[in-house]
């Protein structure tokens, strides 16, 4: 594949070094494929990211309410208190039971 394209490329060399007006012509059909390649890519990116958005739908996060921390804090301290206190009065169970026996 690569020598065919090498030899494409070799044979386009020798006939516009042979038949230079051959050039103008090609370079001005060039230029204008180009436009409409770069124009096609453009859509064609234009397309994909419309579809991604519509698939993924909004990129926003969902609307969440505020949250009052502080009162979740005293909370959660007030469970936690809770606990240590029963933790506390079953250590002090079980030394009582090991100390009677």
């Amino acid at each position: 594949m690569v020598l065919v394209l090498l030899a494409s490329v070799a044979v386009l060399i020798l006939v516009f070094i042979t038949n230079p007006e051959l050039l103008d012509k090609f370079w001005l059909w060039l230029i204008g494929f180009a436009g409409y390649i770069i124009a096609l890519l453009d859509k064609g990116y234009q397309s994909l990211i419309s579809f991604y958005k519509k698939k993924m739908g909004s990129t926003a996060p969902p609307y969440a309410p505020p949250i009052d921390i502080d009162a979740k804090l005293e909370a959660f301290e007030g469970r936690l208190a809770n606990i240590e206190n029963k933790l506390i009065k079953e250590e002090l169970s079980q030394e009582t039971v090991y100390r009677s026996e």
